[in-house]
C-alpha cells in the first residue's frame, strides 16, 4: 500500500484553516545535565555501528549508551572546538565531528578527536561546518561558504557556489539534495532546480518499496510521480523555518523548528503538536533522528529526549480522555461498556471512545469511588471511599444509596462512619463485601458480619480485608493485610493458611487461578512478589525481584494465553507457567504508565484485560502482545587499567594488565534504549569465576583486583528492558603477567642456584617463612576469636548483672506504687516508663553483639536473624534475601565475620543509604566464603576518600576491610552516588 502524504494544516493562503491537535498519547523521555549531558544544547545526533548515540552539544561530543555519558572535548578529546555543530557516521564506520573550529575524525586507537583536511578547508575559506552527510564518494560538508565535497584522499571542492548557505543536507534515495540543488552532478555550480521554487528544496524524502514516492521541503510536499513532481500540500509556513528539520519515520513525519515539535500521523491525516505536556523540554528544535530501534530522538535547547514507538497489543486510555482526576481504582464491562471508577467518580466509556462521567463532584471524599461490580438482577454496585454501597442503574441513572446496607454494615462492624469498600462480589444470591473493617456476606435478606478475629476456627486473619475470592471448586478465600484464609460459609469458620505465618508482610491484594496450573492458587502480595499457593499441602512459594520480577509489590494478577499478568508498581510483567520466564512491560510499551496498584483490572469474557492506576488504564488481549525480540549486544563502555581508561575497546579485544597493577574494571552497556535502567546483566571472570553475577542497569559494571598471574576471559551478556537476553556473550581477554620473580624460569634458576649454594639454608629459610605467615594466620584468627569471646562475654555480664539489676528496679517500682499515694503514682509510672524504655534498648544492643545462631545452625541463620532485626527498625526498607550457602561447615571465626559484615553493613544503609530495598547474599565459591550487601540508595563517590568519610559520616567501610583481610580476605566496596552501594567480601575457608 503506498503511503502519501497528506497535510491539511493552517496556510496562510487558506481559506478554511485548522488548528494542529495536542500530541496526547505521544510521550518523551527528557534526559540533561542531571543525567551527564554535557550542554544542554544539542545540535546534532547520531549513531554509530556498534550502536552508540553521539550527540553534538555545544560543550562538545557526547556519547551516550543509556546510562552514562563519555564526553571528549578540547584538549585530550582532540576537537577543534567545544561547539559542535554536527556528528555523523559515514558508510566506514568512521565518527565525524563538525565544530566551529574545523572538522574531525574519531581515532578509536587513540580514542580520541583528530582534526583533518585543515588545510583543504582554509584553502577554500570555510570557517565553521554545520551540517554532515556522506555518500560512495565522499564526505559533504555544509557551511556558510556553501557546500563542500570531501574525497577520501583528503581532497575538497566546492560543489554549490550560489548565496551562501548553511542548511541542512538531505540525502533523498542516492541523491544528496540542498536547498533545491542535486549535490550529486559533476559541476560545480548548482543547476537549476527540478522542483517548482526554491521553497521547495527537499528536506527529506518519504521511501517506499525502494522508491522515492514523495519529497519532504520547506513549503510543503511534493508528490513524486514517476519523472513529474507537484505539490501535494503545504507545511504551515509560520512553522517552517530555516532552521527547521524533517525525520521521516514508518507511518510518521516529525518537523521540529524553531518553533516547537509537531507530528503528522498519515493514518489519521492529523498534524499533532508535540509540547511540554508531551515531555518535551525547551522550544527551539535543532536535531531529529530515528535509531536502529525505531525510537526517536529530539535535540533542543534545554536537552536530548527520546520518543519510543508503543508495544503493539497495549492501547493505553489516559486522563486526556475525560476520566475524572486520572486515578482508575476499579474496573468492569456491562452491556459492552467500559465503566471506570475514580476519585473523581464513575465514567463509562462506550465502544466509540465517548466518555461520560457520573457521581461526580469537587469533594472527593464524598465522589471517589473504590469498586465497580455488576449487580444481580441489573445496574451496577458502586463500593465507595467514604460513602459506602450504592447501586446504580446506567439505564436511567438512578442511584440507590443503600442506607440500610451501610448502616447494617457499619452498625456489625462498630463504625461510625460509612465503611471504605475494597470489593464486592454478587452471585448466586451472596453479595460479598470487603472493607476496611471487616467483610459481610448478605444472604436471603440477612447480614453476617466479620471483624479481626472474629468466626469459627482461626478467625478472620485482618480486618482490612482486599478480596473475596471464589475459585473453581467453589472454594471461598478471603485475602487481607493478615494473609489468606478459608472461609466455610455454612460454619461461619475461617482457616488460617500458612501464607499468614511464613511471610514477612502477608498483605494479599488479590487471588487468580489459571487452567495452565491446575490446582493452584497465585497471590498478588505487598512486599512478597508473586506467591504460588497450593491448597492440598498448604504450601507456598513465591516469585521476587530476584526471580525477574520488576517490584516485590504486587497489587493484581490476571490470568490469559498460558501466562499469568501481573499489575505491580513498576509496570505489567508476564510470567510464563510453563518457563517461569518474566517478561516486563513499562510505560514506553504503551502502558498508560508503570503504575499499576489496588483493586483495578479486569478480565472480559472475550480475554481482554485492562490494568489501571495513577494516569488512566491499559486494554489488551494476551494473545496479541508480544515482548520485544530485539537482543541487544553488550558494548564496553569504558575499561579502567590503573590510571588509564580506554573509551573504544569491542568485543574480542585484549586487556594487559602492569605486573604491578593487577587490577581493572569494566563499564558495560546493552544498547537498548527503551528503559535502559531495566536492562539486565550476567558476567563472570573465567576461569577464576565459573558462576555468573547478576546486576542491572543501575550499576552495570565489574571491578577485580589482586589478580594472580594467568590469562581470563572477561565474559557478559545483556538483556534489553524487558528481560530478553542476548544470544552470546560478549568477551574481553585479559593477560595478567607475572613480575619477574614470578616467572617459572625465574624461580627455577634462582631454585637451584639457592640449592647449589647454600643447601639446607634454603629449606630453613622457607620453613621460617611458612611458619611466620602460619603464625600471623593463627595470630589473626585468634585475634577474630578474642573479640567475638569479649563481646560474648560483655554480653554475658550486661545480662546476668545490669538487665538483671534493671529487673528488680522495675519490680521494686511496681511495689512502691502500691504505696504511695495515688496522686503520686503517676510520677512513679512515669520513672516506670523511662527504666522500661532502657531496657528495651539495652536488649537491642543485645541482640547486635550477641550472634547465637553462629556455630550452631551456620552464617545463613544468623544473616537471616540480623536481616529481620533490621527490618523490624527500617520497616520501608525492602530485605531480598539470596543465601545460597548454609554456611554450618564454615569455621566459627568465618562465620562470624560474615554476619558481622552483613551487620555493618545493613547499618550503614540503615543510617546513610535512603534505600528502598537492600540484598544480602551469601555463596561459598572455589573454596571461599562470599558475602555481599548491596542497595539502590542514595551512595556516595568512593573517590572522594579511601576510608569513606562524606561530610563527617563514617560509613564503617574501612572496619569491613580490616574485618575481611584480618582471616586472610578481600573486601571490597563499590558506589555511585544516586545509583547505590554494593559491599563485598571472600573469606577463605
Amino acid at each position: 500500500m503506498r503511503v502519501w502524504i497528506l497535510l491539511a494544516t493552517c496556510v496562510l493562503v487558506c481559506a478554511s484553516a485548522t488548528s494542529a491537535q495536542t500530541a496526547g498519547t505521544v510521550r518523551l523521555r527528557h534526559i540533561g545535565l542531571g543525567d551527564g549531558l554535557p550542554s544542554p544544547r544539542v545540535f546534532s545526533i547520531a549513531q554509530d555501528s556498534l550502536g552508540f548515540l553521539w550527540v553534538g552539544t555545544n560543550d562538545g561530543v557526547a556519547r551516550y549508551d543509556g546510562v552514562r555519558f563519555d564526553v571528549w572535548q578540547e584538549g585530550d578529546g582532540g576537537l577543534p572546538s567545544n561547539v559542535v555543530y554536527a556528528v555523523h557516521v559515514d558508510r566506514a564506520g568512521a565518527v565525524w565531528a563538525a565544530t566551529e573550529g574545523g572538522l574531525a575524525r574519531l581515532s578509536r586507537a587513540a580514542d580520541r578527536f583528530e582534526e583533518v583536511a585543515e588545510a583543504a578547508l582554509d584553502s577554500l575559506g570555510v570557517t565553521a561546518v554545520r551540517f554532515l552527510d556522506s555518500d560512495a564518494e565522499g564526505l559533504w560538508l555544509s557551511a556558510r561558504e556553501g557546500a563542500i565535497h570531501l574525497r577520501p584522499d583528503g581532497a575538497a571542492r566546492r560543489a554549490f557556489q550560489r548565496a551562501p548557505t548553511a542548511t541542512p543536507l538531505v540525502r533523498v534515495g542516492e541523491t544528496v539534495w540542498l536547498r533545491g540543488c542535486n549535490l550529486t552532478l559533476s559541476t560545480d555550480t548548482c543547476p537549476p532546480s527540478d522542483t517548482d521554487g526554491t521553497e521547495n528544496a527537499p528536506r527529506a524524502g518519504w521511501i517506499e518499496d525502494g522508491t522515492v514516492r514523495a519529497v519532504l521541503t520547506d513549503g510543503g510536499v511534493v508528490r513524486v510521480e514517476g519523472r513529474e513532481r507537484r505539490l501535494a500540500a503545504r507545511w504551515p509556513l509560520d512553522v517552517v523555518g530555516r532552521s527547521s528539520r524533517i525525520l521521516v519515520t514508518s507511518g510518521r513525519a516529525w518537523l521540529g523548528s524553531e518553533s516547537g515539535l509537531q507530528l503528522y500521523l498519515p493514518a489519521r491525516d492529523a498534524v499533532l503538536t508535540v509540547g511540554p505536556e508531551a515531555g518535551l523540554v525547551g522550544r527551539d528544535v535543532m536535531a531529529l533522528f530515528e535509531d536502529r530501534q525505531g525510537g526517536v530522538w529530539v535535540g533542543t535547547e534545554q536537552g536530548l529526549h527520546r520518543w519510543t514507538p508503543p508495544q503493539s497489543g497495549f492501547h493505553a486510555v489516559t486522563t486526556a480522555e475525560g476520566l475524572g482526576d486520572g486515578r482508575v481504582n476499579g474496573l468492569t464491562t456491562l452491556g459492552g461498556d467500559i465503566w471506570v471508577a475514580t476519585n473523581g467518580g464513575l465514567f463509562r466509556r462506550r465502544a466509540d471512545g465517548s466518555v461520560e462521567g457520573y457521581l461526580t463532584g469537587s469533594d472527593l471524599n464524598q465522589s471517589a469511588i473504590w469498586r465497580v461490580s455488576p449487580a444481580e438482577g441489573g445496574g451496577l454496585w458502586l463500593g465507595s471511599k467514604r460513602t459506602g454501597l450504592r447501586r446504580f442503574w446506567p439505564e436511567s441513572g438512578r442511584v440507590e444509596t443503600a442506607d440500610f446496607l451501610n448502616q447494617t454494615l457499619s452498625a456489625s462492624l462498630e463504625v461510625a462512619a460509612s465503611l471504605p469498600v475494597r470489593d464486592l462480589v454478587d452471585r448466586d444470591g451472596r453479595l460479598w463485601v470487603a472493607t476496611s473493617y471487616g467483610m459481610g456476606l448478605r444472604e436471603n435478606g440477612q447480614w453476617r458480619t466479620f471483624r479481626e478475629g472474629e468466626g469459627g476456627g482461626d478467625g478472620l486473619a485482618d480486618a482490612a480485608v482486599n478480596v473475596i475470592y471464589t475459585d473453581r471448586r467453589e472454594r471461598v478465600w478471603v485475602g487481607s493485610d493478615g494473609g489468606l484464609d478459608r472461609f466455610f460459609p455454612s460454619k461461619n469458620a475461617f482457616r488460617r493458611t500458612s501464607i499468614s505465618r511464613d511471610l514477612a508482610t502477608p498483605i494479599v491484594w488479590h487471588v487468580a487461578e489459571s487452567p495452565a496450573d491446575p490446582g493452584a492458587l497465585w497471590l498478588a502480595t505487598v512486599g512478597s512478589g508473586a506467591c504460588r499457593y497450593v491448597p492440598a499441602t498448604d504450601e507456598t512459594d513465591c516469585l521476587r525481584i530476584a526471580d525477574g520480577l520488576p517490584s516485590n509489590v504486587v497489587h493484581r494478577i490476571e490470568a490469559g494465553d498460558g501466562a499469568l499478568w501481573l499489575g505491580t508498581d513498576r509496570g505489567i510483567a508476564r510470567l510464563d507457567l510453563a518457563t517461569r520466564d518474566v517478561v516486563t512491560f513499562s510505560e514506553a510499551d504503551g502502558l498508560h504508565g508503570d503504575i499499576v496498584d489496588l483493586m483495578s483490572s479486569h478480565r472480559d469474557a472475550d480475554g481482554t484485560i485492562r490494568m489501571g492506576g495513577p494516569g488512566g488504564y491499559t486494554a489488551f488481549r494476551p494473545t496479541e502482545v508480544r515482548p520485544s525480540t530485539f537482543r541487544p549486544p553488550v558494548r564496553f563502555s569504558q575499561v579502567e587499567r590503573g590510571s588509564l581508561v580506554h573509551r573504544s575497546m569491542a568485543s574480542g579485544d585484549s586487556l594487559r594488565l602492569a605486573p604491578s597493577g593487577r587490577r581493572f574494571a569494566v563499564r558495560f552497556a546493552a544498547l537498548d534504549y527503551t528503559r535502559p535502567r531495566r536492562n539486565r546483566y550476567r558476567y563472570r571472570l573465567a576461569p577464576l569465576e565459573t558462576a555468573w553475577t547478576e546486576t542491572d542497569g543501575a550499576a552495570p559494571e565489574a571491578r577485580y583486583a589482586a589478580l594472580p598471574p594467568g590469562t581470563y576471559t572477561f565474559e557478559v551478556v545483556g538483556s534489553n528492558h524487558a528481560g530478553v537476553f542476548a544470544p552470546e556473550p560478549s568477551r574481553l581477554h585479559v593477560e595478567v603477567p607475572p613480575v619477574w620473580w614470578e616467572r617459572r624460569a625465574v624461580q627455577g634458576l634462582l631454585g637451584l642456584l639457592v640449592l647449589a649454594g647454600v643447601g639446607g639454608l634454603g629449606w630453613v629459610s622457607v620453613r621460617r617463612s611458612e611458619r611466620r605467615r602460619a603464625d600471623a594466620a593463627e595470630v589473626a584468627r585468634r585475634l577474630a576469636g578474642s573479640r567475638e569471646a569479649e563481646r560474648i562475654r560483655l554480653a554475658r555480664e550486661l545480662h546476668d548483672g545490669t538487665m538483671q539489676h534493671l529487673y528488680r528496679v522495675g519490680h521494686d517500682l511496681d511495689r512502691l506504687a502500691t504505696l504511695v499515694p495515688e496522686a503520686e503514682r503517676s510520677e512513679v509510672s512515669t520513672v516506670r516508663s523511662t527504666l522500661d524504655e532502657a531496657s528495651d534498648e539495652l536488649r537491642g544492643v543485645l541482640a547486635d553483639i550477641r550472634l547465637p545462631h553462629v556455630g550452631t545452625f551456620g552464617a545463613a541463620a544468623a544473616v537471616r536473624a540480623v536481616a529481620e532485626r533490621f527490618q523490624r527498625t527500617a520497616p520501608d526498607v525492602e530485605v531480598v534475601l539470596a543465601l545460597d550457602a548454609d554456611g554450618r561447615r564454615w569455621p566459627v571465626e568465618v562465620q562470624h565475620a560474615a554476619t558481622r559484615i552483613v551487620q555493618e553493613a545493613l547499618a550503614n544503609v540503615g543510617r546513610h543509604a535512603q534505600a528502598a530495598s537492600v540484598t544480602l547474599r551469601l555463596a561459598e565459591r572455589d573454596g571461599r566464603a562470599v558475602v555481599e550487601v548491596a542497595d539502590d540508595g542514595r551512595g556516595f563517590d568512593t573517590h572522594i576518600s579511601e576510608v569513606a568519610h562524606v561530610r563527617g559520616d563514617h560509613f564503617g567501610l574501612a572496619g569491613l576491610r580490616e574485618r575481611a583481610e584480618a582471616l586472610g580476605g578481600r573486601a571490597e566496596v563499590t558506589s555511585t552516588p544516586g545509583v547505590g552501594t554494593r559491599v563485598r567480601a571472600w573469606l577463605p575457608l
